[in-house]
């Protein structure tokens, strides 16, 4: 089945939502909410953009909002590896 940029944009503006509305209800107070502490934990909850990257095996979410001082760079393989030290 394809999927059309325009469907995963749509779903992630939907993902996004629904996620920021379940982490207000989990710290509203008792007895509507769960009463936990409340911290910025996810790029989902503070980003205005988010970067997407499709693949045609895959997907990639990223917060590009803070980068390092320091060079850093993904390395491919079959895993992904952030190096945070100049080698």
């Amino acid at each position: 089945m394809a999927v059309s940029t325009q469907d995963v944009a749509t779903y992630l503006l939907r993902y996004v939502d629904a996620y920021r509305e379940e982490y207000a209800r989990m710290i509203a107070p008792p007895p509507t909410g769960g009463g936990f502490p409340s911290f910025s934990i996810s790029p989902y909850l503070y980003l205005s953009d988010i970067v997407c990257w499709l693949a045609s095996d895959g997907s990639v979410i990223t917060d590009e909002s803070h980068e390092p001082d320091y060079d850093w760079w993904i390395a491919g393989g079959p895993a992904i590896k952030v190096d945070y030290e100049p080698t």
